[in-house]
């Protein structure tokens, strides 16, 4: 009776904790700025009032782990890693110029760790493993909801006009919103995968109609290939004529929309005019010219690099016309910022997942095929995107999903561990 009443309390405990991450999911996605006001004045951002009682429930129980030496360590793998990344972040500190935008950088890696702290100590079974991961793609979906409903008629505004009024519904950079819309899907197409229930895809359409409005290239051109990925990992050589086809069709399409500089209804037009009169998209090469900084600035200290957002000053030394925080170069950036040291140190997670999952991948298992999609999708967001840079929460938490997921196949494929799942 007694064991019966413990197994209770521990399932609404851990249903309690899954509702808040849901809660501080959608805070984040969707409302990532609003705050609550006290009467005595001050006020604190929601997600972070969220956090924080997360972090008081976590504390709570890993104390009495601790106590009753149910701790096991081996399970904090990736969350010492991601640590050791922020301790260095926090040491170049000492060489940054800028001191008050790196100190904006690593609070939000600080942020990042906490609640990632509470997705690690939470995430002990299969069963909770998939529940975060279910609670992630409700908020995202939730995101995606509020866009469509809210972003008005985009073929009577601007490039500028729409990324001010994506500001305004979901409190982010277009960019960011993107990144956060390609993560959901792949955990959409995850879930499909596994379940093979097709009503699943209904969230997915959902969300990639959202990311085609969001008007980030590199959003779109990298949730089709993760969706090309799932598709030709999963089926092999077994229908290779049309896993071609459809690779055909996504280069085209990756290839016309990445020489587009506008989005939503206004697409179709400049995709034409962009086919047929070349594209003068000013982007491509301000990019080009990011790489020279970047690369200026690497060859100055290619050991420790210049600190966290040093990019920022590096433009402002040369009085550019516009502030930019990261090089939309993620290897670029991490080596002008933190050197081969912090480069060697950030990308040592991905790359053992990555190394992992390939030597797992004839089994064809979805956990492995999630945990390779992911990684490449992630390498090829960096050529666009500084991931580590605008340090948002998505790309670091589905880093620690498809980490969990080789953990969660190793276990089933050599049938050793707890119940349920555990794999401590």
């Amino acid at each position: 009776m007694k064991i019966a009443i413990k197994k209770y309390d521990n399932m609404i405990q851990a249903n309690i904790i899954a509702c808040l991450f849901l809660l501080y999911f959608c805070a984040i996605y969707g409302h990532p700025h609003i705050e609550i006001f006290f009467a005595w004045g001050g006020s604190i951002i929601v997600s972070r009032a969220i956090l924080l009682v997360l972090l008081a429930f976590t504390l709570v129980n890993f104390i009495v782990n601790i106590i009753k030496k149910k701790l096991f360590l081996n399970q904090y793998g990736f969350l010492l890693w991601y640590g050791l990344f922020i301790f260095y972040c926090g040491l170049s500190l000492l060489w940054t110029v800028n001191i008050q935008e790196s100190i904006d950088l690593f609070n939000l890696l600080i942020e990042n760790f906490a609640i990632l702290f509470c997705i690690v100590f939470y995430v002990n079974t299969e069963e909770r493993f998939l529940k975060v991961m279910t609670m992630h793609i409700v908020s995202i979906c939730y995101a995606s909801v509020r866009l469509i409903i809210f972003l008005p008629e985009l073929r009577f505004f601007g490039r500028r006009s729409m990324i001010l009024h994506i500001r305004d519904i979901v409190g982010d950079h277009y960019n960011i919103l993107a990144i956060n819309l390609a993560v959901g899907l792949m955990l959409i197409l995850f879930f499909y995968y596994k379940t093979k229930k097709v009503r699943v895809l209904v969230p997915a359409f959902l969300v990639f109609y959202a990311l085609l409005l969001a008007g980030s290239r590199a959003g779109v051109v990298v949730a089709s290939l993760s969706i090309l990925l799932f598709y030709v990992l999963l089926n092999g050589t077994k229908k290779m004529y049309k896993s071609l086809l459809i690779l055909l069709v996504f280069i085209t399409f990756a290839v016309l929309y990445l020489n587009s500089k506008l989005a939503g209804a206004e697409i179709i037009r400049s995709l034409i005019v962009g086919f047929l009169g070349g594209s003068s998209d000013f982007s491509f090469n301000e990019r080009a010219f990011f790489r020279e900084i970047a690369a200026t600035m690497i060859s100055q200290k290619p050991l420790i690099g210049n600190g966290l957002r040093s990019f920022t000053d590096f433009l402002a030394d040369i009085m550019y016309r516009k502030r930019y925080t990261h090089a939309h170069n993620g290897y670029l950036d991490i080596l002008a910022s933190l050197g081969i040291v912090g480069f060697i140190l950030y990308y040592s997670m991905y790359l053992r997942i990555f190394i992992a999952a390939v030597k797992n991948f004839a089994s064809t298992h979805i956990y492995v095929v999630f945990s390779l999609v992911v990684c490449l999708a992630i390498f090829m967001y960096e050529f666009s995107e500084s991931l580590f840079a605008i340090a948002r929460l998505s790309s670091i938490t589905v880093t620690f999903y498809a980490y969990y997921a080789l953990k969660v196949y190793d276990t089933k494929k050599n049938q050793v561990g707890m119940p349920n799942g555990r794999i401590d």
